[in-house]
Formats: structure tokens, C-alpha cells, sequence
């Protein structure tokens, strides 16, 4: 690929970079969270995403029932140029998890 980095467009409020020093602390969560995505995932889609390099992340701010989470979509490229885009979300306690008991899972995004 050459020429410039391809980047989110930000689009406030809804789509934006925090432009500050936020911005490489958001991609180094994503970072090291992307890295237990791809375990979770099946053979055959790890193969595909991991085809893909991260190139930008920004924040997103979401529907009401997602208000003080942390969420954003990320841009990735693949070698020959496609471009893909994840949206990511902080996963909270269900609302239905004091009423029906605990969840089996480990976290909440599962």
C-alpha cells in the first residue's frame, strides 16, 4: 500500500478521535483486546481478520443503553487494500444477571 495512512473521518459527535494522548492509549486497548478476540474466534475467521493490520481507531458514541461504555469502531486494511471496519463495545452486567443469577461465562462479552 502507498501513499497516505488511511484514517476514520471523524464525524462529531457521533464518530471522533480524542486527539490527545487518549488516542494511543484507545489503540493500545484495542491492541491487546483484539488479541483475545482472535482466540475466541473459529479457525477460519482468525485466518480472515488476521489478514487484515490495524490502521485507526476512534471512539463512537452509541445508543442510550450504552451511555459511560467504552466503544468505537476500528479501521483495518488488508494487504491488497480492502478495507474492513469493526465496531467494538464495553460489555456491562446484564440487567437480567440479579434476578436469574450469575452468568456461566467469564465476562460479560461472551
Amino acid at each position: 500500500m502507498s501513499g497516505d495512512t488511511p484514517r476514520i473521518i471523524d464525524q462529531p459527535p457521533p464518530i471522533f478521535h480524542p486527539n490527545d494522548i487518549r488516542d494511543e492509549e484507545i489503540r493500545a486497548h484495542l491492541e491487546r483486546d483484539l488479541d483475545a478476540y482472535l482466540t475466541s474466534l473459529s479457525p477460519e475467521r482468525r485466518v480472515l481478520l488476521s489478514r487484515y493490520k490495524l490502521m485507526d481507531v476512534a471512539l463512537k458514541v452509541v445508543g442510550v443503553g450504552s451511555v459511560g461504555t467504552f466503544c468505537g469502531i476500528a479501521l483495518f486494511v488488508s494487504g491488497s487494500g480492502d478495507s474492513l471496519f469493526l465496531q467494538f463495545k464495553q460489555a456491562r452486567q446484564s440487567v437480567l444477571e440479579p434476578r436469574a443469577g450469575a452468568s456461566p461465562f467469564l465476562h460479560a462479552s461472551q
